[in-house]
């Protein structure tokens, strides 16, 4: 076979077995990077050790030997990318405590976690001083690429999320940054010129880094502000834009790059003259391609000899990471900072690295090979053991501490409902009395305003702005009912919500008779599920509520099941939710309406009283007593419904 055939069929593998991995990891469960790194292991040392000949070092096997010289830029590149789209999420807190730990944490912090990493390295593992300088510095690096899917499973509550998102995004480049300053400052500096070479390094990083990111992301907002975009070039163009800021830094100062892509991504997501969600989607499938990529290539380059020298020192080395140096950082971070003991804690015990640090100790591993630096075989094991470990113990049990902590549910029955006019909030005082969270979003100002008055969470603003959904707390909300009387408000929300819940669990009005809908209609893959039945239409549930018509928690038994229901209060019961006795919620839907078990408690919109049949004796016995049911009545201090507030619902 050709050698260009045998590169074209390494690179599909590449691809392959990346994308194939994360599939895996979604269908499993599992931590991505964990089969990331075993595929990569698998197609390079396993591959190499199974077959001898492979070994050869001129052999094609070698990652090294299919891209050549372009290995390094290009893996460089793809980090900035990363980078970017990590930073395109990255929204200013107004909290003051947040803000403060978070600086804390990417200056005293990574500090800390460089200075007692290096002492580590050095001391426990032996490697040479400035060796262990420098894997200091590359493993004071966290990543989004890890951190911000463990977000997105746990969804902590409060500000400890936000937080470790900042963390996992902006240390990456300080540290990727550090590791530079400390190569060239160690290695090519004489002893008396180490500090002056670290801070003139330093210097020309962040001015080099920050003035060409904010040069670069004014120039795309103009563009785009003035329309000389077209839509179908708006994500083309800005990845334009990040990689020319990345490749211009890098050209000024060296590795400065990976600062300014992440400056400028920062940057954009918090103007307020141009949306970018168009942007940050592209971003987020590229970005899981070449995170797949890169793992797999840089895991493939490993040699069996070089895992080899790993001992029991280096499983001490992880131990002492995760136990000592992660909870001292923190712990010298948040003194005094309004953070509380459970935030505190779960923010100890999250601290895994990705990418970022595979990648920067790759290229000093070759730059150290490259001086003659006899322990240079040491630095991409070390890592990547840290990076396994890592991943796999915070992956695995981060769930439970936040859990434990108070700060997370195992399995959110919480709701997110978009509209807090009369009967939605009927229906989150419901979801209230049975011990669920539940936030209501709404523009209408007077409706949040009673919201609150009622004791309910709501959040004046428009759901369909970029950073409305991004300021909410959802620690132990797990699905969205778009309720509002704009059904394409309801549709773009649904969409918008994807990135932070299942599409199951998304949910909205009917607007329409199925038959109107099948013509008229947005197609499945955008709407939500289509909520209770087939004439929950918005007008018709306003149109109950405002009749008399209340909400209704009932407790459901062998004897009084959903027949006998039915009879006490009406054929015009609609049943919205069921929830059974371990406090799991289903929700009535058009295409699946809900079966009931003895011990459910149904939450149902009921006719007013007088519209109830008249009570046979026996009905009326076997109806549990009173103290089981709860009416959501309307409150008749709310303002009138009308055309105009409808309007302004969501």
């Amino acid at each position: 076979m050709a050698t260009g055939q045998v590169v074209l069929l390494q690179l599909v593998a590449v691809i392959l077995l990346g994308v194939g991995a994360q599939w895996l990891a979604w269908r499993l469960r599992l931590p991505s990077i964990v089969l990331l790194l075993g595929f990569g292991l698998l197609a390079g040392p396993g591959l190499r050790w199974a077959v001898p000949a492979l070994a050869a070092p001129d052999s094609l096997a070698h990652p090294e030997n299919v891209l050549g010289v372009a290995l390094f830029p290009l893996t460089s590149l793809a980090v900035g990318i990363i980078l970017f789209e990590g930073a395109l999420s990255l929204r200013l807190s107004r909290e003051e405590a947040t803000q403060g730990a978070v600086l804390r944490l990417i200056t005293v912090g990574a500090a800390v976690t460089w200075l007692v990493t290096t002492a580590l390295a050095h001391f426990l593992l032996g490697l040479e001083a400035r060796v262990a300088c420098l894997l200091g510095a590359i493993l004071v690096v966290s990543g989004p690429t890890v951190v911000l899917p463990i977000l997105r499973d746990v969804r902590p509550s409060g500000r400890v999320g936000q937080i470790a998102r900042w963390e996992g995004i902006v240390v990456d480049p300080v540290g990727a940054v550090l590791a530079v300053l400390v190569f060239e400052a160690l290695f090519f500096s004489a002893g008396e010129a180490v500090g002056a070479t670290a801070i003139a390094g330093l210097i020309k990083t962040i001015v080099a880094g920050t003035g060409l990111a904010l040069v670069g992301a004014w120039a795309l907002v103009e563009l785009l502000k003035r329309h000389l975009i077209p839509d179908h070039l708006l994500s083309p163009m800005t990845l334009m834009f990040a990689v020319v800021v990345f490749g211009a830094s890098n050209v000024l100062q060296h590795e400065s790059g990976l600062l300014a892509v992440t400056v400028m991504g920062a940057v954009l997501a918090n103007q307020n003259r141009v949306p970018i969600k168009r942007i940050i989607q592209f971003k987020e499938d590229l970005s899981i391609l070449l995170v797949s990529a890169l793992f797999i290539v840089l895991a493939a380059r490993l040699k069996v000899d070089d895992l080899r020298a790993l001992d029991w020192r280096s499983l001490v080395f992880i131990v002492a990471l995760i136990l000592v140096v992660r909870p001292l950082a923190v712990w010298l971070c948040t003194i005094g900072g309004g953070i509380n003991r459970a935030e505190r804690m779960f923010l100890a015990w999250l601290a895994p690295r990705g990418i970022v640090a595979a990648a920067v100790s790759a290229i000093f591993a070759i730059r150290l090979e490259e001086l003659g630096h006899p322990q240079a075989n040491l630095l991409v094991p070390l890592t990547f053991l840290v990076i396994i470990s890592t991943v796999v113990v915070y992956g695995t049990t981060i769930s439970t501490v936040a859990r434990r902590l108070g700060l997370s549910d195992r399995d959110p029955q919480g709701f997110l409902i978009l509209g807090a006019h009369r009967w939605a909030r009927a229906i989150a005082e419901a979801l209230k009395h049975e011990d669920l969270k539940v936030v209501l979003v709404d523009a209408n100002r007077q409706n949040v305003v009673e919201a609150r008055l009622q004791g309910l969470a709501a959040h004046h603003g428009n759901v369909l702005a970029d950073n409305t959904l991004d300021e909410l707390d959802l620690g132990g909300v797990g699905r969205m009912l778009a309720l509002t009387a704009n059904d394409e408000v309801n549709t773009l929300a649904v969409i918008q919500a994807r990135d932070i819940f299942e599409r199951v669990d998304l949910y909205q009005l009917v607007s329409q008779p199925e038959s109107a809908r099948r013509k008229r209609g947005v197609a499945r893959e955008f709407h939500g599920r289509w909520l209770f039945a087939p004439e929950a239409t918005y007008t018709n549930l306003a149109k109950r509520h405002a009749q008399g018509g209340t909400i209704k928690c009932t407790s459901l038994t062998a004897e009084f099941d959903f027949a006998a229901y039915r009879a006490r209060y009406g054929d015009g019961v609609l049943p919205l939710m069921a929830i059974d006795e371990e406090g799991h919620v289903r929700v009535a839907t058009v295409e699946t309406p809900l079966a009931f078990q003895p011990g459910d408690r149904l939450v149902a919109f009921v006719p007013p009283e007088s519209e109830w049949p008249e009570q046979l004796p026996n009905v009326a016995k076997q109806q549990p007593d009173d103290n089981a049911n709860e009416d959501i009545k309307p409150n008749t201090g709310d303002t009138p419904t009308t055309a105009n507030e409808a309007k302004a619902d969501g």
